[in-house]
């Protein structure tokens, strides 16, 4: 028994340890200094310097060798080493930042600096900045369309669009075509931020005066030296096909299990044209992909069918856009997403 107003013997300890673990606590969080951030391009050269750590400390030369000032991370992929003798940053890998972080429109690798003597912990933020090191791209070297000579002034055909994974003013930033006295390029933006080209016809067609067009599309960056890319398009022009293939939706939407199997059917597309013979024969194609999609998945140009060609990852990627175009045998082409 206890005398009255007495702590029990447990209570007793579960209190000191209250106080031992309180203390623990405030002396790992005195040890974690205030974040350090660095800015530096990405495809730095290997052994270049990110920054001076010590001085950023206030670490001395004559105490680096007691401080041993090392990089912990938990990433696979080790960017940074520290310089022991001087205890300078420098880059240690290869840094891609489309690679590390794709379109994304802020780009940072995070570690820690473990300083002993005493102990201190220190976050580093290294930022990546994007560097106009990726050129546009379409998705083909050349493209052919066939335009009825009936077709009015101010009609707009899709050319989809280019890719680059640059970012900011480095990125993808407009389209121009070659001179013409019958076309014109148009640019649009969706809402996800991406520009596509289309083909504005600003003059009547004459497939007795001339049957075919050749023009040349370049996709154009911002960077300095401005990137660019062409792609050559060849108008066949035709006579009358009144009618463009109509889709069943403009946006198609399908969800897959990570664990599908090669060859899955995803979904399917169809488009009906009202014309008769060939000019009713739809084809599909992609006219926008980007090639991780392409890699990914087909698309039956017949049955309008899109299959998984290869096993899916979730963790590395949640979702895919792509463009379908609708063709028929006249050469008047209708798209979803």
């Amino acid at each position: 028994m206890t005398e009255e107003g007495a702590r029990p013997a447990g209570a007793v300890l579960r209190g000191r340890r209250q106080v031992l673990l309180s203390l623990l606590c405030c002396c790992l969080c005195a040890a974690v200094s205030a974040q350090i951030q660095y800015s530096i391009p990405e495809e730095m050269k290997r052994g270049s310097i990110v920054g001076n750590l010590a001085k950023d400390l206030g670490i001395s030369a004559k105490d680096l060798a007691d401080r041993k000032l090392r990089v912990v991370s938990a990433a696979k992929n080790q960017y940074f080493t520290i310089n022991a003798d001087t205890g300078t940053l420098h880059v240690s890998n290869r840094i891609d930042r489309e690679e590390m972080c794709g379109e994304a429109p802020s780009c940072a690798v995070n570690f820690d600096i473990v300083v002993e003597n005493p102990l201190n912990v220190v976050p580093v933020e290294i930022r990546i900045e994007d560097i106009n090191d990726n050129t546009p791209r379409f998705l083909k070297n050349s493209a052919v369309l066939e335009i009825a000579e009936s077709t009015l002034p101010g009609a707009r055909i899709s050319l989809g669009n280019a890719r680059d994974p640059d970012i900011g003013i480095n990125a993808l930033q407009g389209y121009k075509v070659s001179d013409s006295q019958h076309f014109a390029v148009h640019e649009t933006e969706s809402n996800d931020g991406y520009k596509s080209a289309e083909l504005v016809l600003e003059n009547a067609l004459d497939r007795e005066k001339e049957s075919h067009h050749h023009l040349i599309l370049t996709a154009y960056d911002g960077g300095d030296p401005v990137r660019s890319s062409t792609v050559d398009i060849n108008i066949k022009v035709l006579d009358v096909n009144d009618n463009f293939p109509v889709f069943t939706q403009e946006t198609y939407r399908a969800a897959i299990s990570e664990g599908a199997a090669n060859n899955s059917v995803v979904l399917q597309v169809r488009a009906t044209d009202s014309d008769e013979g060939s000019n009713a024969r739809v084809t599909y194609s992609f006219s926008s992909i980007a090639d991780s999609a392409l890699n990914t998945f087909s698309l039956d140009p017949e049955s309008g069918e899109i299959k998984l060609k290869r096993p899916l990852d979730f963790e590395k990627t949640h979702f895919y856009k792509m463009a379908v175009e609708a063709k028929d045998g006249g050469g008047h082409a209708s798209h979803c997403r």
